[in-house]
Order: structure tokens, then C-alpha cells, then sequence
């Protein structure tokens, strides 16, 4: 099993049909307002860091608890900036909606939201998660960034599942929907990633008629080959797009389609032919 730091990596582990690894925290509790904190875990790997989780912290508010900060901190804000600088994506999965807007605000690299649905889901139907589920508002600020919102695993059948990511995609396009996380600790549809290969099926099926996706929006949500276009200089972002089958190229920066990836000036002690991850 390979351990992504890098673009180059997953590259790598792409064209050798292994899977990979990227290292991340779920939750930046242990922070305790030092950042030489999370500088200390992305030289030990960590490439993802989630602000906040099921526990108050000094970063910002979460969905399930008290509101004690109205949305992100000072602190918080410094924890985006930093991880932006490091290349570390920055996941907003779990914070309230103020929080959200707030690190929209802030954060000049696209925001990724691991795991969600669309707030009333008719696909997920009754649930005791809702206080975890998104507005469309919520979505188009992730969306707005050039970031990823993840779907996650919480339906009755990979059809409902398929039906799930096609409630998102119809509020923020396809390019800004991609498969959620918490697979591997939480009770769902699937027991293990292999069973995903039904949910691309249902997806090709197209979940319920007449709403067949083309071949290419499914391999948008699940993720083709991707591989830098051209190599960003100093201070600059060269966007990523997945296309049709494994292609990928290059779009103006600004632009706001579907980011998956950067290459970025590397941070020191990097490889700067390999970029750092900093959106997935």
C-alpha cells in the first residue's frame, strides 16, 4: 500500500493500479492553538486535516454541537492559511454553515467537504443524521471555491446512492461532486470499498430513467487519471480538471470548474517536480 505526499504519487500509484493512501485527521482538536502543531504532522505525512469533529475546539463551530464561536475562529483562520501554504487540503466536513462561509472567505485553495448529502435528501430518505447534511447554499459555497463535496455511504442501495450524488450534482454541477469517506468506521451501505464497483453500475444505469448520466460525469465523480498539464510557477495555480476517460488539462485560473488537484510551488523541503497535494 502506497502513502501519497505528492501529485507524483498518485500518479505513480494510478499507472501501477495500486491503491494509495493519503494520510489525514479528522478533527484538529489536539492543535490547542499551536500551529507548529500541524506543521509537525505534515512532515509526518498527514496531507488532509478536517477543523473540527464531534468536540469543541478553538478552531470554529461544529453541526451536531453548541454554537460557542459563531463560525471560525482567529485561530482557525490561521490553521487555513497555514495549511494552504503547507499544500494540506483543508476538509470543513462536520462546521456549521457560518463556519463554512467564514473559511471561504479565507482559504485561497479550493475546500473539500468529505462527507455529506443534500439537506432532505429524498434518496436518503428519513435519517438521524440531518444535522450532518448540507443546504444548497452551503453546497454552492464549497462549490464557489472550486472544491469537492464528498457523498457519503448512508442510502438503502447503490441505486439511492447513485440517486444521492445526482441530488448534489443538480445544485453544484458535476465537477464539484465526488465520493465521501468514512467507509472504513462507520456502518453503511457497503462493507467494503470493493463493493463500490455497484455504485459506479447504478450510476451508469442511471439510478432511476430517464436521468442516464453520460460515461464521462461518472468518471468525473469517481476519478480518472490525473496528471499536472503544465507545472505551476511561483505563486501561480495550474487547475486540473478530469475529462473524458483518464484525460485531464488545464484550465485559466479563476476559472471555477471542478478543481481535483493542484500543482503548487513547492514548500520548503519538497520536491518541487513532485507539488504538493493541496485539493483533491
Amino acid at each position: 500500500m502506497r502513502r501519497a505526499l505528492t501529485v507524483a504519487d498518485l500518479e505513480a500509484a494510478h499507472a501501477a493500479g495500486e491503491p494509495a493512501i493519503i494520510q489525514d485527521i479528522e478533527g484538529l482538536d489536539f492543535l490547542e492553538t499551536k500551529l507548529e502543531r500541524l506543521e509537525e504532522s505534515h512532515r509526518r505525512g498527514v496531507r488532509t486535516m478536517q477543523l473540527v469533529h464531534y468536540t469543541p475546539n478553538d478552531i470554529g463551530d461544529f453541526q451536531t454541537g453548541a454554537v460557542v464561536h459563531n463560525g471560525l475562529t482567529p485561530f482557525g483562520a490561521d490553521v487555513i492559511r497555514a495549511c494552504n501554504r503547507l499544500g494540506v487540503v483543508v476538509d470543513v466536513a462536520h462546521a456549521t454553515a457560518d463556519t463554512v462561509k467564514q473559511a471561504v472567505k479565507v482559504s485561497s485553495k479550493p475546500l473539500l467537504l468529505s462527507h455529506t448529502a443534500l439537506r432532505g435528501s429524498r434518496a436518503q430518505g428519513a435519517t438521524p443524521l440531518t444535522e450532518r447534511q448540507i443546504t444548497p447554499d452551503h453546497a454552492r459555497a464549497i462549490a464557489e471555491t472550486g472544491g469537492s463535496i464528498g457523498i457519503w455511504h448512508f442510502f438503502a442501495s447503490p441505486e439511492r446512492y447513485a440517486e444521492g450524488i445526482k441530488e448534489m450534482v443538480d445544485v453544484v454541477g458535476v465537477e464539484h461532486v465526488s465520493i465521501g469517506t468514512d467507509q472504513s468506521s462507520s456502518a453503511g451501505l457497503l462493507p467494503s470499498y470493493d463493493g463500490f464497483t455497484l455504485v459506479v453500475d447504478a450510476m451508469l444505469r442511471g439510478g432511476s430513467p430517464p436521468r442516464t448520466p453520460p460515461r464521462s460525469s461518472v468518471a468525473t465523480t469517481f476519478g480518472s487519471s490525473p496528471r499536472p498539464a503544465a507545472k505551476a510557477g511561483a505563486g501561480q495555480r495550474t487547475r486540473l480538471e478530469r475529462g473524458e476517460g483518464s484525460s485531464c488539462e488545464a484550465a485559466p485560473e479563476g476559472s471555477r470548474r471542478g478543481v481535483l488537484l493542484y500543482v503548487e510551488p513547492a514548500v520548503e523541503g519538497a520536491n518541487e517536480a513532485d507539488g504538493p497535494l493541496s485539493s483533491l
